[in-house]
């Protein structure tokens, strides 16, 4: 075979790479590293404002998103750091450089020149995730858990930090044999315990602001407002004929967040 030309026939768009996704032609893993590679040259930081709205503009999931870095990270593929929000980027070093027809998330800070900004929405925080007793993490797999528990505990209010790990360390108490370590305990179980945390705010009238920013940027939003206002919360939570959980959470937020009470049908 020979080799292509170097003015490439074949430009990856953002909407393309998406598409692919879905058609299953490229993975999760390649859908991220593609988004990252179509914004920024290697070596440019591309800055995620907000994770879950970035996640649902892909149609993706927050944890296969979280997968997807961790992995490409491990292979040398793609470097990220998480200090008050969270940067990617693709090593200088990674030889593999993508031509992009040029489309632009408002999730996504754009530092370059060259950019034009007129892509829709793209998708955010995280969904629910089950407990189970813990498997045995390897060196790798908690230190990436531990970057992403910092990426959570960023993006609350100082206020809603203390909360949440007087909640965690109040739930390690009251465990069978309480941990030796309940700081290490919350850190290494905070995706169920942050489950529980929310829905006991929502118990007392209340959201987190990662909630409120979760469900603020997902585009969804004022779509399943409208199907609650025009045919109840019940036809809503139980559209499908069982009920659905990420329509319950949905409902409870915007009902305790005031979402509702200042909604008009659109």
């Amino acid at each position: 075979m020979t080799l292509p030309n170097t003015n490439q026939h074949y430009r990856l768009s953002l909407g393309k790479a998406i598409q692919d996704y879905k058609d299953g032609i490229i993975t999760a893993t390649g859908l991220v590293y593609y988004t990252v590679g179509i914004y920024r040259a290697p070596g440019q930081k591309l800055r995620v404002k907000h994770i879950e709205a970035f996640c649902a503009e892909l149609s993706i999931g927050v944890s296969t998103f979280y997968k997807a870095i961790s992995k490409l990270k491990l292979k040398g593929r793609l470097n990220w750091e998480a200090i008050a929000g969270l940067d990617l980027w693709i090593p200088e070093s990674n030889v593999v450089e993508i031509q992009s027809g040029i489309e632009v998330s408002p999730n996504v800070e754009s530092n370059s020149p060259n950019v034009e900004s007129d892509s829709p929405n793209i998708e955010t925080n995280s969904p629910n995730v089950e407990f189970n007793q813990p498997k045995s993490l390897s060196s790798n797999d908690f230190s990436f858990s531990s970057d992403i528990y910092q990426i959570f505990i960023n993006s609350l209010s100082p206020s809603e930090r203390e909360s949440f790990l007087n909640f965690g360390l109040e739930k390690a108490q009251k465990l069978p044999k309480p941990p030796e370590l309940p700081e290490a305990w919350v850190k290494r179980h905070w995706e169920e315990i942050r489950g529980e945390w929310e829905k006991n705010l929502r118990r007392q009238g209340k959201t987190s602001q990662a909630e409120n920013r979760r469900w603020e940027d997902d585009p969804r939003t004022q779509e399943w407002v409208n199907q609650i206002i025009e045919s109840g919360f019940l036809a809503f939570i139980y559209e499908s004929g069982d009920q659905n959980p990420e329509r319950q959470e949905f409902f409870d937020w915007a009902r305790c967040s005031g979402v509702l009470d200042k909604a008009e049908v659109t």
